[in-house]
Protein backbone atom coordinates (compact mmCIF):
# COMPACT_ATOMS: atom_id res chain seq x y z
CA UNK A 1 0.00 0.00 0.00
CA UNK A 2 1.53 3.48 -0.89
CA UNK A 3 1.32 6.72 1.40
CA UNK A 4 -1.40 7.82 -0.56
CA UNK A 5 -3.74 5.06 0.04
CA UNK A 6 -2.86 4.25 3.57
CA UNK A 7 -3.86 7.96 4.06
CA UNK A 8 -7.13 7.43 2.51
CA UNK A 9 -7.71 4.72 4.21
CA UNK A 10 -7.53 5.81 7.66
CA UNK A 11 -9.23 8.61 6.67
CA UNK A 12 -12.15 6.40 5.74
CA UNK A 13 -11.75 4.69 9.51
CA UNK A 14 -12.17 7.95 10.56
CA UNK A 15 -14.92 8.47 9.23
CA UNK A 16 -16.78 5.80 10.40
CA UNK A 17 -15.58 6.07 14.05
CA UNK A 18 -17.32 9.87 13.97
CA UNK A 19 -20.29 7.78 12.71
CA UNK A 20 -19.96 5.17 15.40
CA UNK A 21 -19.78 8.54 18.00
CA UNK A 22 -23.35 10.22 16.51
CA UNK A 23 -24.49 6.61 18.23
CA UNK A 24 -22.63 6.81 21.24
CA UNK A 25 -23.05 10.33 22.00
CA UNK A 26 -25.11 10.76 25.40
CA UNK A 27 -27.71 13.04 25.68
CA UNK A 28 -28.25 16.48 27.09
CA UNK A 29 -29.96 14.10 30.66
CA UNK A 30 -26.99 11.46 30.62
CA UNK A 31 -23.83 11.23 32.54
CA UNK A 32 -21.43 12.78 30.32
CA UNK A 33 -22.72 16.19 30.64
CA UNK A 34 -21.65 16.46 34.94
CA UNK A 35 -18.18 17.49 33.88
CA UNK A 36 -18.66 20.38 36.58
CA UNK A 37 -19.00 17.71 39.32
CA UNK A 38 -16.37 15.11 38.02
CA UNK A 39 -13.99 18.24 37.96
CA UNK A 40 -14.91 18.85 41.65
CA UNK A 41 -14.48 15.34 42.21
CA UNK A 42 -10.46 15.30 40.76
CA UNK A 43 -9.56 17.56 42.56
CA UNK A 44 -9.94 15.66 45.26
CA UNK A 45 -7.55 13.41 44.03
CA UNK A 46 -9.67 10.17 44.57
CA UNK A 47 -11.51 7.50 42.51
CA UNK A 48 -15.04 7.46 44.44
CA UNK A 49 -17.60 5.83 42.76
CA UNK A 50 -20.98 7.66 42.26
CA UNK A 51 -24.11 5.57 43.51
CA UNK A 52 -26.12 7.82 40.30
CA UNK A 53 -23.93 5.83 38.18
CA UNK A 54 -24.25 2.36 39.34
CA UNK A 55 -26.81 1.73 36.54
CA UNK A 56 -25.67 3.63 33.58
CA UNK A 57 -25.41 1.53 30.69
CA UNK A 58 -21.69 1.43 29.69
CA UNK A 59 -21.73 2.94 26.33
CA UNK A 60 -23.07 5.81 27.66
CA UNK A 61 -20.80 6.51 30.30
CA UNK A 62 -18.02 9.12 29.85
CA UNK A 63 -15.33 7.49 31.85
CA UNK A 64 -13.51 10.18 34.09
CA UNK A 65 -13.75 13.43 31.77
CA UNK A 66 -16.41 16.15 30.28
CA UNK A 67 -16.06 15.54 26.74
CA UNK A 68 -16.57 19.03 26.20
CA UNK A 69 -13.20 20.32 27.05
CA UNK A 70 -10.55 21.61 25.37
CA UNK A 71 -7.59 20.66 27.63
CA UNK A 72 -7.33 17.36 29.88
CA UNK A 73 -5.71 18.34 33.32
CA UNK A 74 -4.48 15.98 35.71
CA UNK A 75 -7.09 13.65 37.36
CA UNK A 76 -5.90 11.77 40.53
CA UNK A 77 -7.16 8.53 41.23
CA UNK A 78 -6.23 8.06 44.63
CA UNK A 79 -4.64 10.01 46.75
CA UNK A 80 -2.50 7.23 48.32
CA UNK A 81 -2.22 5.50 45.22
CA UNK A 82 -4.24 2.66 43.52
CA UNK A 83 -6.30 0.37 44.99
CA UNK A 84 -3.80 -2.51 44.48
CA UNK A 85 -1.18 -0.19 47.24
CA UNK A 86 -3.95 0.52 49.98
CA UNK A 87 -4.23 -0.94 53.41
CA UNK A 88 -8.03 -0.63 52.49
CA UNK A 89 -9.36 -2.22 49.29
CA UNK A 90 -12.94 -1.04 47.60
CA UNK A 91 -15.54 -1.79 50.44
CA UNK A 92 -18.53 -3.93 50.05
CA UNK A 93 -18.40 -7.93 49.22
CA UNK A 94 -17.68 -9.41 46.37
CA UNK A 95 -19.49 -9.78 42.98
CA UNK A 96 -22.36 -12.10 43.30
CA UNK A 97 -23.62 -14.37 40.98
CA UNK A 98 -26.32 -11.97 40.04
CA UNK A 99 -23.94 -9.06 39.71
CA UNK A 100 -21.90 -11.24 37.29
CA UNK A 101 -22.17 -10.23 33.55
CA UNK A 102 -23.46 -13.20 31.44
CA UNK A 103 -20.92 -15.48 29.39
CA UNK A 104 -19.24 -13.13 26.66
CA UNK A 105 -19.88 -14.09 22.88
CA UNK A 106 -16.85 -15.11 21.15
CA UNK A 107 -16.85 -12.86 18.29
CA UNK A 108 -13.52 -13.68 15.61
CA UNK A 109 -11.48 -16.80 14.64
CA UNK A 110 -13.24 -19.00 16.83
CA UNK A 111 -16.71 -21.22 17.00
CA UNK A 112 -19.39 -18.75 18.38
CA UNK A 113 -20.15 -20.34 21.61
CA UNK A 114 -20.16 -18.36 25.54
CA UNK A 115 -17.40 -17.86 27.38
CA UNK A 116 -16.54 -17.70 31.35
CA UNK A 117 -15.23 -14.65 32.34
CA UNK A 118 -15.84 -15.49 36.29
CA UNK A 119 -11.84 -16.62 37.58
CA UNK A 120 -12.01 -19.86 39.46
CA UNK A 121 -10.20 -19.65 43.13
CA UNK A 122 -7.12 -20.94 41.77
CA UNK A 123 -6.96 -18.22 39.42
CA UNK A 124 -7.42 -15.93 41.88
CA UNK A 125 -4.79 -17.13 44.11
CA UNK A 126 -2.04 -16.87 41.20
CA UNK A 127 -1.41 -13.99 38.95
CA UNK A 128 0.12 -16.01 36.32
CA UNK A 129 -2.77 -18.32 35.75
CA UNK A 130 -4.94 -15.25 35.47
CA UNK A 131 -2.70 -13.60 32.79
CA UNK A 132 -2.52 -17.47 31.08
CA UNK A 133 -6.41 -17.70 30.80
CA UNK A 134 -6.37 -14.21 29.92
CA UNK A 135 -4.18 -15.31 26.84
CA UNK A 136 -7.15 -18.16 26.60
CA UNK A 137 -10.35 -15.65 26.21
CA UNK A 138 -8.53 -13.07 23.96
CA UNK A 139 -10.83 -14.48 20.85
CA UNK A 140 -9.51 -11.42 18.87
CA UNK A 141 -6.60 -12.18 18.62
CA UNK A 142 -5.29 -12.10 15.07
CA UNK A 143 -3.27 -15.22 13.94
CA UNK A 144 0.21 -14.85 11.66
CA UNK A 145 0.35 -16.42 8.12
CA UNK A 146 -4.15 -15.80 7.76
CA UNK A 147 -4.94 -12.07 9.19
CA UNK A 148 -1.53 -10.21 8.59
CA UNK A 149 1.89 -11.32 7.03
CA UNK A 150 5.32 -9.77 7.72
CA UNK A 151 8.81 -10.15 6.61
CA UNK A 152 11.32 -10.96 8.88
CA UNK A 153 14.28 -10.95 6.62
CA UNK A 154 17.30 -11.00 8.62
CA UNK A 155 17.94 -11.30 12.58
CA UNK A 156 20.32 -8.71 14.30
CA UNK A 157 21.71 -8.16 17.54
CA UNK A 158 20.71 -5.59 20.49
CA UNK A 159 24.12 -4.20 20.07
CA UNK A 160 24.03 -3.79 16.46
CA UNK A 161 24.19 -1.08 14.71
CA UNK A 162 23.05 -1.77 11.21
CA UNK A 163 20.44 -2.03 9.46
CA UNK A 164 19.37 -5.71 8.85
CA UNK A 165 16.72 -5.63 7.17
CA UNK A 166 16.01 -3.55 3.63
CA UNK A 167 12.37 -4.66 3.19
CA UNK A 168 9.09 -3.54 5.40
CA UNK A 169 8.48 -5.69 8.34
CA UNK A 170 4.47 -5.91 7.81
CA UNK A 171 3.88 -7.60 4.07
CA UNK A 172 -0.02 -7.56 4.49
CA UNK A 173 -2.78 -6.71 7.06
CA UNK A 174 -6.02 -7.05 6.13
CA UNK A 175 -7.73 -3.89 6.44
CA UNK A 176 -11.09 -4.97 7.27
CA UNK A 177 -9.99 -5.99 10.36
CA UNK A 178 -10.00 -2.56 11.71
CA UNK A 179 -13.41 -1.98 10.14
CA UNK A 180 -14.82 -5.39 11.29
CA UNK A 181 -13.73 -4.87 14.97
CA UNK A 182 -14.47 -2.42 16.72
CA UNK A 183 -12.07 -2.30 19.35
CA UNK A 184 -8.90 -2.79 16.73
CA UNK A 185 -10.85 0.45 14.60
CA UNK A 186 -11.18 2.87 17.78
CA UNK A 187 -7.56 2.07 18.98
CA UNK A 188 -6.23 2.41 15.74
CA UNK A 189 -7.85 6.10 16.11
CA UNK A 190 -6.51 7.03 19.06
CA UNK A 191 -2.80 6.35 17.84
CA UNK A 192 -2.42 10.14 16.36
CA UNK A 193 -3.79 11.77 19.67
CA UNK A 194 -0.17 12.06 20.97
CA UNK A 195 3.59 14.29 20.57
CA UNK A 196 5.82 11.44 19.71
CA UNK A 197 8.31 13.89 21.76
CA UNK A 198 8.11 14.45 25.34
CA UNK A 199 8.91 17.98 26.77
CA UNK A 200 5.53 19.25 25.06
CA UNK A 201 2.06 18.98 26.71
CA UNK A 202 -0.81 17.19 25.31
CA UNK A 203 -3.90 18.87 24.77
CA UNK A 204 -6.78 16.84 24.67
CA UNK A 205 -9.06 18.06 22.48
CA UNK A 206 -13.11 17.21 22.96
CA UNK A 207 -12.89 14.53 19.69
CA UNK A 208 -9.91 12.65 21.08
CA UNK A 209 -11.98 12.61 24.43
CA UNK A 210 -15.01 11.05 22.54
CA UNK A 211 -12.30 8.70 21.11
CA UNK A 212 -11.47 7.45 24.44
CA UNK A 213 -14.98 7.13 25.43
CA UNK A 214 -15.97 5.26 22.42
CA UNK A 215 -13.05 2.68 22.72
CA UNK A 216 -13.31 2.09 26.70
CA UNK A 217 -17.17 1.65 25.56
CA UNK A 218 -16.34 -1.12 23.57
CA UNK A 219 -13.61 -2.48 25.68
CA UNK A 220 -16.19 -3.56 28.77
CA UNK A 221 -17.79 -5.65 26.10
CA UNK A 222 -15.01 -7.98 25.76
CA UNK A 223 -14.37 -11.22 27.50
CA UNK A 224 -10.72 -10.36 28.65
CA UNK A 225 -12.08 -7.10 30.04
CA UNK A 226 -14.99 -8.76 31.86
CA UNK A 227 -12.71 -11.54 33.07
CA UNK A 228 -10.17 -8.76 34.24
CA UNK A 229 -12.76 -6.88 35.86
CA UNK A 230 -14.04 -10.02 37.77
CA UNK A 231 -10.57 -10.83 38.50
CA UNK A 232 -10.01 -7.24 40.12
CA UNK A 233 -13.73 -6.82 41.77
CA UNK A 234 -13.40 -10.28 43.73
CA UNK A 235 -9.96 -9.01 45.14
CA UNK A 236 -11.28 -5.84 45.98
CA UNK A 237 -8.96 -3.78 43.92
CA UNK A 238 -11.61 -2.28 41.31
CA UNK A 239 -15.41 -1.30 41.63
CA UNK A 240 -17.74 -3.85 41.61
CA UNK A 241 -20.05 -2.24 38.42
CA UNK A 242 -18.65 -2.81 35.31
CA UNK A 243 -19.18 1.38 34.38
CA UNK A 244 -17.23 2.04 37.19
CA UNK A 245 -14.62 -0.41 36.38
CA UNK A 246 -14.61 1.73 33.06
CA UNK A 247 -13.94 4.84 35.16
CA UNK A 248 -11.22 2.86 36.44
CA UNK A 249 -9.53 2.49 33.40
CA UNK A 250 -9.97 5.77 31.81
CA UNK A 251 -7.87 7.03 35.17
CA UNK A 252 -5.00 4.28 34.65
CA UNK A 253 -4.74 4.79 30.94
CA UNK A 254 -5.37 8.41 29.80
CA UNK A 255 -4.75 10.24 32.83
CA UNK A 256 -1.80 13.09 32.07
CA UNK A 257 0.87 13.52 34.01
CA UNK A 258 4.04 14.34 33.82
CA UNK A 259 7.69 12.79 32.58
CA UNK A 260 9.62 16.23 31.51
CA UNK A 261 6.93 18.64 31.92
CA UNK A 262 3.02 19.16 32.95
CA UNK A 263 1.24 16.38 30.83
CA UNK A 264 3.71 15.31 28.72
CA UNK A 265 2.67 12.08 29.14
CA UNK A 266 0.03 8.90 29.90
CA UNK A 267 0.14 5.13 30.63
CA UNK A 268 -1.68 5.03 27.26
CA UNK A 269 0.52 7.07 25.39
CA UNK A 270 3.84 5.57 26.66
CA UNK A 271 3.40 1.68 26.46
CA UNK A 272 1.29 1.58 22.78
CA UNK A 273 2.59 4.61 21.10
CA UNK A 274 5.79 5.40 22.57
CA UNK A 275 7.81 8.69 23.22
CA UNK A 276 11.07 9.84 21.99
CA UNK A 277 12.79 11.23 25.20
CA UNK A 278 15.79 13.71 25.30
CA UNK A 279 19.03 11.91 25.82
CA UNK A 280 16.74 8.37 26.11
CA UNK A 281 15.85 7.71 22.85
CA UNK A 282 12.64 5.86 22.14
CA UNK A 283 10.82 4.79 25.45
CA UNK A 284 7.85 2.44 24.99
CA UNK A 285 6.23 1.60 21.93
CA UNK A 286 5.21 -1.94 22.95
CA UNK A 287 2.52 -2.26 20.47
CA UNK A 288 2.34 -4.13 16.75
CA UNK A 289 -1.01 -2.29 15.81
CA UNK A 290 0.91 1.25 16.65
CA UNK A 291 4.51 -0.48 14.75
CA UNK A 292 1.86 -1.21 11.79
CA UNK A 293 0.54 2.26 11.58
CA UNK A 294 3.69 4.34 11.48
CA UNK A 295 5.33 1.57 8.86
CA UNK A 296 2.83 2.50 6.40
CA UNK A 297 3.32 6.10 7.38
CA UNK A 298 7.14 5.79 6.71
CA UNK A 299 7.92 7.27 10.09
CA UNK A 300 9.58 3.67 11.14
CA UNK A 301 11.91 1.22 10.09
CA UNK A 302 12.58 -1.94 10.93
CA UNK A 303 15.53 -3.33 11.05
CA UNK A 304 15.55 -6.62 12.02
CA UNK A 305 14.36 -9.21 14.51
CA UNK A 306 15.99 -10.81 17.97
CA UNK A 307 14.40 -14.04 18.35
CA UNK A 308 14.36 -14.39 21.94
CA UNK A 309 15.91 -17.44 23.72
CA UNK A 310 12.77 -17.69 26.07
CA UNK A 311 10.81 -18.82 22.87
CA UNK A 312 10.93 -22.14 20.77
CA UNK A 313 9.32 -20.83 17.75
CA UNK A 314 10.22 -23.12 14.98
CA UNK A 315 8.65 -20.57 12.52
CA UNK A 316 9.26 -17.24 14.12
CA UNK A 317 7.45 -15.42 11.67
CA UNK A 318 4.05 -17.37 13.00
CA UNK A 319 5.26 -16.38 16.60
CA UNK A 320 2.73 -14.48 18.59
CA UNK A 321 5.70 -13.01 20.18
CA UNK A 322 9.06 -10.95 18.60
CA UNK A 323 11.36 -9.06 19.40
CA UNK A 324 12.48 -5.85 17.08
CA UNK A 325 15.20 -3.47 16.34
CA UNK A 326 13.38 -0.40 14.95
CA UNK A 327 14.29 3.62 14.41
CA UNK A 328 11.54 5.82 14.73
CA UNK A 329 11.77 9.74 13.79
CA UNK A 330 15.84 9.11 13.43
CA UNK A 331 15.87 7.62 16.95
CA UNK A 332 17.00 3.81 17.21
CA UNK A 333 15.91 1.34 19.72
CA UNK A 334 17.79 -1.61 19.68
CA UNK A 335 14.94 -3.74 20.69
CA UNK A 336 11.42 -3.65 21.69
CA UNK A 337 9.27 -7.05 22.35
CA UNK A 338 5.79 -6.99 20.93
CA UNK A 339 2.74 -9.50 21.06
CA UNK A 340 2.44 -10.27 17.69
CA UNK A 341 -1.92 -10.32 16.51
CA UNK A 342 -3.15 -9.52 20.01
CA UNK A 343 -6.29 -7.60 20.36
CA UNK A 344 -6.04 -4.36 21.91
CA UNK A 345 -8.32 -5.47 24.55
CA UNK A 346 -6.03 -7.87 25.65
CA UNK A 347 -2.93 -5.98 26.12
CA UNK A 348 -5.25 -3.28 28.18
CA UNK A 349 -6.82 -6.26 30.12
CA UNK A 350 -3.35 -7.66 31.01
CA UNK A 351 -1.58 -4.83 31.72
CA UNK A 352 -4.53 -3.51 33.83
CA UNK A 353 -4.23 -6.40 35.87
CA UNK A 354 -0.54 -6.65 36.29
CA UNK A 355 -0.43 -3.26 37.45
CA UNK A 356 -2.84 -3.76 40.33
CA UNK A 357 -2.47 -7.02 41.02
CA UNK A 358 0.72 -8.04 39.86
CA UNK A 359 4.67 -7.39 40.63
CA UNK A 360 7.18 -5.80 38.98
CA UNK A 361 8.41 -9.03 37.38
CA UNK A 362 5.52 -11.49 36.40
CA UNK A 363 7.01 -14.79 35.01
CA UNK A 364 4.35 -16.19 32.43
CA UNK A 365 4.19 -18.83 29.40
CA UNK A 366 2.44 -18.06 26.87
CA UNK A 367 2.42 -20.75 23.66
CA UNK A 368 5.45 -22.07 24.90
CA UNK A 369 6.86 -19.11 25.31
CA UNK A 370 8.55 -17.78 28.42
CA UNK A 371 8.53 -14.18 29.53
CA UNK A 372 8.29 -11.70 31.93
CA UNK A 373 5.67 -9.16 32.36
CA UNK A 374 7.67 -5.90 33.73
CA UNK A 375 5.41 -3.35 35.22
CA UNK A 376 6.64 0.02 36.14
CA UNK A 377 5.08 2.28 38.31
CA UNK A 378 5.82 5.16 39.67
CA UNK A 379 3.59 8.18 42.86
CA UNK A 380 3.31 11.58 41.74
CA UNK A 381 1.33 14.07 43.98
CA UNK A 382 -2.00 12.47 42.61
CA UNK A 383 -1.09 8.94 43.87
CA UNK A 384 0.35 5.47 42.14
CA UNK A 385 0.46 5.65 38.65
CA UNK A 386 1.28 3.19 35.61
CA UNK A 387 4.14 4.10 34.07
CA UNK A 388 5.15 1.17 31.74
CA UNK A 389 3.80 -2.63 31.12
CA UNK A 390 5.33 -4.95 28.64
CA UNK A 391 6.55 -8.40 27.80
CA UNK A 392 10.69 -9.33 28.30
CA UNK A 393 11.04 -12.41 26.87
CA UNK A 394 13.81 -14.75 28.38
Amino acid sequence: MDLSKFKQFYHDIKDEIKDLHKHLKPDANSSEHVGTQQQQNHQQHQYQPSASHQHAPAQHQSYGVNDTAQEKQPQGAWVHGPPAFQQTPYGGPPPTQAQQPPAAPISHGHAHSQVNVIPTQAELDNVQMAASKLWDLDVNRLEPGRDFQINLQNATKVYANVDAARDPFFKHVHENIFRRLPTYNLFYCLLDNYHSHTGTSEKVTSEEIREQNAFIAELLKTPVIQYCHQYLAAKRLAPQDLSQFGKLLQEIWFTLYKREVANDSSAFEHTFVGEIRSGKGITGFHNWIQFFYEERKGTVNYQGYILPRGCRASQPERAHVLSLQLSWHGEVKPVSTFFMGSSPEFEVALYTLIFLAGNEDNYVNFEGCDMNLKCHRFRNRDGQRLGSCYPVCS
